[in-house]
């Protein structure tokens, strides 16, 4: 197959979902990339990625751009995920290149939100849209459980916007692929007659493997993008209430905080000599492979945490809030640790921290199920063979609508969510 994959951001190891299904579609299938490049890092990431690409176009986009987008579409029926990464310039580039090889493509693969509306004018090509997590039942759980007024009053400003977009997006590709039953069952609920199945996160279990380096008895790590709201409100949690009973027991438990960008409330946490706020780190490997617990307190989120999945790769024992194992299918006190509050949160951590044969059985339980239940191998075939279907589905058309009920004409979805009048 030939593959035209548009994406809203440049895949990457940090990028992990679209990069590693790129990587395993190269193997036997020719990978055409389009995406946005907004920093030199991500131009580097999009050089990097062509070693497993036919063609990578990356489209700058200035990150001012982004933010003006997102101011112009408070008073439209667009919603800021969306009008995030509206670009001419990508537009552009996806009609030349379809102009110029669109009938060398089997199939066109959009992912994320931000990215969907440049797959609805693809009309000579099946489509498959890539939701990653349900975005309105994300905002839906910030307006609900996250304490602090902005981020509930951006989801409270976007949430009817965000739920008629999905819908659109639901009924205007030929499949939809989400990375939890959760996150499915939240859009079918949008679209009952939509077609949409799982496609979850895997672990490159190669890359995140226990490395056999001595770990340190109180250490403990949280990991993730700190732009994400989910894991700031996730990290001021723990430290706000959990960390304290913690130390309460046992004053010497030391904390990583590790991921890019983290905002001045939590890079604040470094105050305490007990906490190390990291920042952008290359390889995050050395910091689970240290730490006696991976800790993962998300009090709301979406789809499947990947800091679980990679810090179960590595063999570091994870205690999870039952939200962040919602999505898995994980065995208490056999592959993970789940706690309901924070009493019983830390009770868990001081158990792991200090009974070895349990964090031996959480460290081989957890490599154990990442390789039955999240091997990229496995993930990238499903995705074939949902290829394979959406293509042969398509070439089998019916009153000049494809099987999947997708209209073979032209859409104007652009004009009807006036797209064009933000650019």
């Amino acid at each position: 197959m030939r593959i035209l994959f548009i994406i809203p951001y440049v895949p990457s190891p940090i990028r992990v979902r679209s990069f590693n299904l790129i990587k395993h579609l190269s193997v036997r299938h020719e990978v055409v990339v389009v995406t946005l490049v907004q920093s030199e890092l991500e131009r580097k990431q999009a050089t990097d990625l062509r070693r497993y690409c036919v063609a990578v176009h990356d489209v700058p986009m200035p990150r001012w751009q982004s933010a003006w987008n997102s101011i112009r579409a408070l008073p439209s029926a667009v919603p800021m995920q969306a009008a995030y990464c509206l670009s001419k310039d990508m537009e552009r580039t996806i009609r030349e290149l379809l102009d110029r090889e669109g009938a060398g493509f089997d199939l066109a693969h959009i992912e994320h939100l931000r990215a969907a509306h440049y797959g609805w004018e693809i009309s000579d090509l099946p489509t498959v849209f890539d939701s990653v997590d349900c975005i309105s039942l994300l905002q839906e759980r910030t307006l609900r459980q996250n304490r602090r007024l902005a981020p509930r009053l951006v989801s409270l400003l976007e949430l009817g916007k965000t739920r008629r977009y999905e819908q659109r997006a639901l009924r205007s590709y030929c499949k939809v692929v989400t990375t939890s039953p959760i996150d499915r069952e939240a859009l079918l609920a949008l679209h009952p007659n939509a077609s949409v199945e799982v496609l979850t996160i895997g672990v490159d279990l190669e890359y995140f493997r226990p490395p056999g380096i001595p770990w340190e008895a109180k250490r403990l790590v949280f990991s993730g993008k700190m732009s994400y709201h989910a894991n700031v409100e996730a990290v001021l949690h723990f430290c706000g209430r959990i960390l304290p009973i913690i130390w309460a027991h046992d004053p010497e438990v030391q904390l990583d905080i590790v991921g890019s960008n983290p905002p001045a409330e939590v890079a604040a946490m470094a105050r305490d000599p007990r906490i190390t706020v990291t920042g952008y780190v290359d390889d995050l490997r050395p910091f689970l492979a240290r730490a006696a617990v991976s800790v993962c307190p998300v009090v709301y989120g979406a789809g499947v945490q990947i800091k679980v999945l990679e810090a179960m790769g590595v063999g570091t024992p994870v205690v999870a809030s039952a939200q962040a194992c919602s999505t898995l299918a994980t065995k208490n006190s056999i592959n993970i640790m789940s706690a309901n509050d924070p009493e019983e949160f830390a009770r868990s951590v001081l158990q792991v921290l200090g009974d070895g044969s349990l964090r031996t059985r959480l460290s081989s339980g957890g490599r154990t199920y990442v390789e039955e239940h999240h091997d990229w191998k496995n993930v990238g075939y499903k995705l074939e063979t949902l290829y394979e279907e959406v293509i042969e589905r398509w070439r089998t058309p019916k009153n000049g609508h494809n099987v999947a009920g997708v209209s073979s004409l032209p859409m104007q979805i652009k004009s009807e969510n006036r797209l064009s009048k933000l650019h």
